[in-house]
């Protein structure tokens, strides 16, 4: 979750508390309805703050007319009709209704920039019997590397020593593993499934 969506959340909890704190009181004490008005329409400013921080951004870019205008043209309504339990708690639903959509689309963004990022961190390379660990940004032309059962490969070669199946979903959204053998290319981001295999 981004630290915006978090303040945004934060914003809409504290709103629904002074919410229901104001319910409270008005159902459980005398209040007059200059004091109702007062109490309804500062919880009302709170969970609304967002609808009036996007309507005011919109408007100094030249946009006037999007859903925030209608929403607070709605509920300022049911204030000026005297119903401000209402107007608070049509704020509320909208406010309520973009923070879901925000978390869903944060999500979803999350999701999609792990499967994205397939390149492994490191390569193991070999050179003269003994291995290495090394960036994949730092293998040259004809540098050795060994892929073990499970290791991603890190970047393209071709297979040297060794036969294996490869895991190409991420790639290609072959269900079925590919046999490969010496002489056979292979894409980084693939996933080395039963043998140890050198490239080049």
């Amino acid at each position: 979750m981004t630290k915006q969506l978090k303040i945004r959340g934060l914003i809409l909890g504290v709103g629904i508390l002074i919410y229901l704190a104001v319910m409270y009181a008005v159902n459980s004490m005398l209040i007059t309805d200059r004091v109702k008005y007062i109490m309804f329409f500062a919880a009302y400013l709170v969970i609304g703050f967002e609808a009036f921080r996007t309507f005011s951004e919109n408007v100094s870019n030249g946009k006037i007319l999007d859903e925030n205008l209608l929403i607070i043209l709605a509920t300022m309504g049911a204030f000026g009709v005297g119903r401000y339990q209402e107007a608070v708690f049509v704020m509320f639903l909208f406010e309520a209704g973009y923070f879901v959509q925000a978390l869903a689309v944060d999500h979803t963004k999350r999701r999609i920039a792990d499967l994205i990022n397939i390149r492994p961190e490191y390569a193991t390379r070999k050179v003269r019997g003994r291995e290495f660990r090394v960036t994949p940004s730092a293998l040259k032309l004809y540098n050795i590397i060994v892929i073990r059962p499970g290791e991603r490969v890190p970047v393209d070669a071709e297979i040297v020593a060794g036969t294996t199946s490869l895991d190409t979903k991420a790639l290609t959204g072959e269900a079925m593993p590919r046999s490969m053998g010496v002489g056979d290319v292979m894409y980084s981001g693939s996933i080395n499934l039963p043998g140890v295999i050198e490239a080049k």
